[in-house]
């Protein structure tokens, strides 16, 4: 079976070997395209597409960037060739996962390259896919392994600490990972349906899966596929596993879930009598839904960016609205970045963050210029947010960069957000130019993925470094 991995920076720049339900699926390619969907869209099965909603309040907001790191002068080590993922310490340092050289490099509030963690290799200590990783407080260093299918924990200097091999019976390619307040980890990610035998995997209905502070025992789960929305579309389910979406705990402990498909639900646990559960739904802002719409795979000049191929034949989609990051700012309130797509013969993309409320109210949307802008809007993911309110943007372009910018906001808009810019090929997802997502995170660079009936691989991951 083939595995997920990314290759060079070229027009096609993912392929999946999967299979589901029994049937052979030869791949699955997130692919950088042209034109717009082709009449005849569907949703989530045949969801029609609504109507277009301007958000009730427009805010100004901009990206205020106080540095770059990835830029610089003094040498290639200081270079990034892939960024996949970005976290802090408790003295500030920046650590950021870079899959082109399988290393975790560490740069100093000032932008100066302090050292680098791992590289490519299956000694100990080193990593052959970072598919995600932490900074615990305690300063350790935890890195998930697609590949290898191992968790490592590093000191902040690089020693090794321990490592052991995943539980491949409850973890695969999880997409991120963060500590609780009660010093368990949250991995975020959604096991198959079921194995290559036809046997159910359980728990395959949930996404964020708590583990004990030794990194070995799954003590929960929460997040269910009722919350991501319906996944019994076909394109949907499977990227219900590429992009399970993002989580952050708020001072208060409860814990905010956004699905990666976003629908305008941000959905809110907490624990009660020892278990978490969902205790409300926040209402957000997306333009027009469905979050996916399936369009003709076989149409000339039909953009898509998920295309599944199978013996039946070709299916794709279009990915409209995305979740690009959930964060809590020292004052309580919440933002929460989206990717949101308008219009249907002639689509406008926008990447902007909505703001809530301490107690959950949607104050209002507004579009981030600098990055909307962008000709390569799409290419930018929100990795993570410091304690000083400072946001780590990861940028794969025609250059691969972190900002580190603060969200400013300037009082509220008058007019449209839609309708007002030309629509233009700025806001295709030119996959072949990034991981996409990790983002937190989410990163689509998903080791060896068999969707559907889906079991772990046991050969390398084909191709060196992309």
């Amino acid at each position: 079976m083939a595995d997920f991995f990314p290759s060079s920076r070229s027009l096609t720049s993912w392929l999946l070997g999967i299979s589901v339900l029994g049937i052979s699926v030869l791949g699955l390619f997130l692919l950088a395209g042209c034109g717009h969907p082709a009449g005849g869209d569907s949703g989530f099965g045949n969801e029609p597409l609504s109507e277009i909603e301007e958000p009730e309040r427009r805010l100004a907001l901009r990206m205020e960037v106080e540095g770059l790191l990835g830029e610089t002068e003094d040498g290639e080590k200081g270079l990034l060739g892939r960024p996949t993922g970005v976290r802090v310490d408790s003295e500030g340092n920046i650590y950021v996962a870079d899959q082109a050289s399988v290393k975790i490099k560490v740069y100093d509030r000032s932008g100066a390259l302090l050292r680098e963690l791992g590289g490519r290799g299956r000694e100990p200590g080193r990593f052959m896919r970072i598919e995600a990783f932490h900074i615990d407080r305690e300063d350790r260093v935890i890195v998930a392994d697609g590949n290898d299918r191992q968790l490592t924990v590093l000191s902040k200097t690089g020693e090794l600490l321990f490592e052991h091999p995943m539980d491949l019976e409850t973890m695969l390619w999880p997409r991120s990972i963060q500590q609780l307040q009660d010093g368990r980890f949250a991995f975020v990610y959604r096991l198959p349906k079921e194995r290559r035998d036809g046997t159910p995997w359980p728990q395959s209905e949930y996404f964020v899966h708590l583990y004990d502070q030794d990194l070995q025992e799954r003590q929960g789960v929460l997040a269910t596929v009722e919350d991501f929305g319906p996944v019994d579309h076909f394109l949907n389910d499977a990227y219900s596993q590429i992009w399970p979406g993002h989580i952050w705990q708020r001072r208060d402990g409860s814990i905010l879930y956004a699905p990666g498909l976003y629908r305008g639900e941000i959905h809110v646990y907490r624990q009660q009598d020892g278990e978490w559960r969902h205790a409300e739904t926040w209402d957000g802002y997306v333009a027009q839904d469905p979050p996916l719409v399936e369009v003709d795979a076989e149409a000339q000049h039909n953009y898509f960016n998920v295309q599944i191929t199978n013996e039946s034949g070709k299916r794709a989609a279009r990915i409209r609205n995305q979740s690009r990051g959930i964060f809590e700012l020292t004052d309580g309130r919440v933002v929460h970045f989206t990717v949101l797509t308008a219009g249907k013969d002639s689509m406008e993309v926008m990447f902007g963050a909505e703001i809530f409320s301490p107690e959950g109210e949607l104050e209002g949307y507004g579009v981030l210029p600098q990055i909307t802008d962008h000709h390569h809007t799409e290419q930018f993911y929100i990795d993570w947010k410091d304690e000083e309110d400072r946001f780590y943007v990861r940028e794969a372009t025609d250059r691969f960069v972190v900002w580190i910018a603060r969200l400013t906001q300037g009082g509220e808009l008058d007019g449209p957000v839609w309708g007002v810019r030309p629509a233009s090929d700025h806001g295709a997802m030119n996959h072949g130019e990034t991981d996409h997502g990790n983002t937190n995170h989410g990163n689509m660079n998903h080791g060896n993925m068999n969707h559907g009936n889906m079991e772990p691989a046991d050969e390398e991951a084909p191709g060196g470094d992309p």
